[in-house]
């Protein structure tokens, strides 16, 4: 596959043949394909395996690394009023949409033939790391804040990665980050790693297929480093320039209250409340705002903060109705209710909500 590394800032571009996490002017990177050179045979794509991998003309590594990831169930419900399509994202391997960018990460590591990897997480993008690392033969180091989950922290420990505790969830991303720059281990964290988006896109390819290929109205996605959203936001664009689609849904950002950047940038201002119960979205800093802001704009979407009475109250409407769900996945359907109170959403729109995370790793609490 043809493409290129481009600087977010500056517009330099890289050839992708090291591993290289951000630009030396200290900016996040994209990846670009040349749309040009693909040709896809939707025909083609329905008699290929049920993974993300189906789609691998639009994916820029080889399928090395795979723990049967993606092509996880779509279930259309009228919660709210609404047309909502629930994708289950929290069925994947190792209970986690973050499966689908690790598996496109540690599958180009190994090509590097990189024997040694380093994530900073709260939890699910750690054990996703960790657990595909295992499977390829590459060492792990997870960094980790100190009062992540006990469930989380086990299942790092139980694939044989190396687990760092630090004070704090910055504070592991800094840790993570000196490092690596003094190790042999290659920095892989999520919230710089344009490889991680390559495989957060395949969930809009999935959507589109599973809708007949067609495109949702509204995308109401949980943000903390953004890699979710501006997978959805690449993956609709891809299939839009293809002609596969005849649109790219608004997207609505939700974030925890008392930690929302992406809300203060768009609003000019702090949230109020708190947000304890939703660990997954702690992200003071996100290296990819501009391009989370840039994306939520030109798609005309927005940003709603819930807090932890609004997750409260919705983890017991989701248990109830089936779905063993964590509470960052709860946020945005606490976010999908509140965006239609606001008038936000239109009654009858069709929304497409990530179930992002299993609730079986906080089944103590809940």
């Amino acid at each position: 596959m043809r493409y290129r590394l481009v600087c977010l800032k500056c517009g330099s571009t890289l050839v992708p043949n090291t591993w290289v996490y951000r630009h030396s002017c200290g900016s996040p990177l994209r990846i670009e394909l040349n749309l040009n050179s693909v040709e896809i045979d939707v025909s083609e794509i329905r008699r290929r395996e049920w993974s993300m991998w189906r789609y691998r003309e639009l994916i820029p590594a080889r399928k090395v690394v795979s723990l049967g990831e993606g092509f996880t169930p779509l279930l259309e419900r009228d919660f709210f009023a609404l047309r909502l399509y629930l994708k289950l994202e929290y069925l994947n391997p190792t209970g986690s949409f973050k499966d689908r960018g690790t598996a496109v990460t540690i599958s180009k590591v190994s090509e590097l033939k990189i024997r040694g990897v380093i994530e900073d997480s709260s939890g699910n993008a750690g054990i996703s790391v960790a657990y595909y690392s295992s499977a390829a033969g590459i060492k792990a180091k997870i960094y980790v804040p100190r009062d992540a989950p006990p469930g989380k922290k086990a299942l790092i420990l139980s694939s044989g990665a190396t687990l760092v505790e630090c004070s704090s969830r910055t504070e592991a991303h800094k840790r993570a980050i000196k490092d690596s720059e003094s190790s042999e281990y290659a920095y892989v964290g999520h919230l710089w790693n344009p490889y991680f988006i390559e495989g957060t896109k395949t969930m809009a390819f999935e959507v589109a297929e599973q809708l007949g290929w067609r495109a949702p109205s509204i995308a109401v996605v949980p943000v903390a480093s953004g890699t979710l959203l501006l997978g959805l936001y690449k993956g609709f664009r891809e299939l839009y320039e293809l002609k596969l689609v005849d649109k790219v849904p608004k997207l609505i950002a939700v974030q925890g209250a008392g930690c929302a950047p992406v809300y203060k940038a768009i609003h000019g201002e702090e949230s109020c409340g708190s947000s304890a119960l939703a660990d997954g979205l702690r992200v003071e800093n996100p290296p990819r705002l501009e391009e989370i802001i840039r994306a939520i704009r030109e798609t005309r979407g927005d940003c709603i903060v819930v807090d932890d009475y609004d997750i409260h109250v919705l983890s017991a409407f989701a248990f109830k109705k089936g779905f063993i769900v964590e509470p960052t996945s709860v946020a945005a359907l606490a976010g999908v209710r509140k965006a239609v109170e606001e008038g936000l959403i239109d009654k009858g729109e069709e929304v497409l909500v990530p179930l992002t995370g299993s609730g079986l790793k906080y089944i103590t609490a809940a």
